[in-house]
């Protein structure tokens, strides 16, 4: 049977009778027709094309589609099969976004009888034993694994002593969210101070918010706002300030905890695109996980 051509009624049959087989999905990513066809099949098991699976360690574009296309999965109670795994550390960026199952000449090769999994890659796809236990560790080196990086993130964060030790976050930060910086700021009566690293400005370098009027709005009104080059709308000192600092585009977040706002957070890019409403969500959380810590510090 061509599964690909199976109609979602079929497919409901084969899912729900007892003892009936479950349906795979082969190729799933490969073009738009593959796409359609996942959400009309609604398979049991997805199988990702080749073509997406190969360099996805390296690429983050790939890393973010891979994310996307096994949230989905996972919303529909798929199980995700990675096809032609041959590179190792694929298959290590595969298991930190939570593959499922792999095949591919990274694991083993045919042959007769039934060939045994490589014991290298085998222990790559395997929880480290500790106490007894399978222990769960977060992913490392994967941007596109954004529930795994903001808890390398949070506990960061909570291992802060000092304010000047949240500086080193916002690299992370900036990783998570895919921007190129990120500015974190204290907001002290009327005055803006940096205490994260800034390549045009030094830690302690202060602005009097009076001279920021769109900051200023972010602050007294707890709303993310963002201002992007070439916008005739956008506030001409946020403007003057993308230009000095070669950037495109910075969304600004009220960081608020314990109903008080702590801090700005910036987030630049150098192209000018404004930011997603996805982008501004996920900038949102991480924002919270530096209030809760500066509550703590300050």
């Amino acid at each position: 049977m061509n599964v690909v051509r199976v109609s979602k009624r079929l497919s409901y049959v084969l899912r729900h009778r007892p003892g009936s087989v479950g349906v795979a999905l082969d190729d799933a990513g490969a073009g738009y027709a593959g796409l359609q066809q996942i959400i009309r099949v609604a398979p049991d098991i997805l199988k990702l094309d080749r073509a997406l699976v190969h360099g996805a360690h390296a690429d983050t574009s790939r890393q973010a589609l891979l994310e996307a296309v096994i949230g989905f999965a996972g919303t529909t109670g798929a199980a995700v099969c990675a096809e032609g795994v041959e590179d190792l550390d694929d298959l290590r960026a595969l298991v930190s976004l939570d593959v499922t199952y792999a095949q591919g000449y990274g694991l083993c090769r045919p042959g007769t009888p039934w060939p045994g999994l490589q014991a290298h890659s085998a222990s790559l796809g395997a929880a480290e034993i500790r106490g007894g236990l399978r222990v769960a560790l977060s992913p490392r080196g994967v941007t596109g694994a954004f529930a795994g990086g903001l808890a390398e993130l949070s506990d960061h964060l909570a291992a802060a002593t000092t304010i000047s030790d949240l500086g080193g976050a916002n690299l992370r930060a900036a990783d998570l969210l895919g921007a190129d910086e990120i500015a974190l700021m204290l907001v002290t009566g009327d005055v803006l101070e940096l205490v994260s690293v800034n390549h045009a400005n030094a830690v302690g370098t202060r602005w009097p918010l009076a001279e920021f009027p769109a900051t200023k709005f972010v602050i007294e009104h707890r709303l993310p706002g963002q201002v992007v080059a070439g916008d005739e709308a956008g506030d001409p000192a946020e403007l003057a300030e993308l230009a000095e600092l070669g950037h495109g585009a910075v969304l600004i977040l009220p960081v608020v905890y314990g109903n008080q706002t702590l801090a700005v957070l910036e987030v630049y890019r150098q192209r000018a695109q404004a930011f997603t409403t996805r982008e501004i969500d996920r900038a949102r959380v991480l924002g919270q996980q530096f209030g809760a810590a500066l509550d703590r510090l300050t």
